[in-house]
């Protein structure tokens, strides 16, 4: 209900309930151009579900630390970088 207007960058660090509003808030996915995504593990969400919410409108990279990883070796916090394609 925020994301009315373009955005050129957005911080998503809220413990556990990422996923919930990127659902919610999935209408207003393309007013944003790049995202950085705190992922934190947690059995209410889905790094795969995240992903595909994602993908509709941005490529999404994976980052452990400064290393980029794949969805197989994804465990723990994870930096989720979203791109608008």
């Amino acid at each position: 209900e925020f994301v009315t207007q373009p955005i050129d960058f957005l911080k998503m660090d809220i413990e556990g309930f990422e996923q919930k509003v990127l659902i919610s808030s999935a209408g207003s996915l393309p007013l944003i151009k790049k995202m950085a995504i705190e992922f934190h593990s947690h059995k209410s969400q889905s790094l795969k579900k995240l992903i595909e919410i994602l993908e509709n409108t941005h490529k999404v990279e994976l980052f452990k630390g400064t290393s980029q990883i794949q969805l197989s070796k994804a465990k723990g916090l994870i930096l989720v970088i979203a791109a608008k394609k």
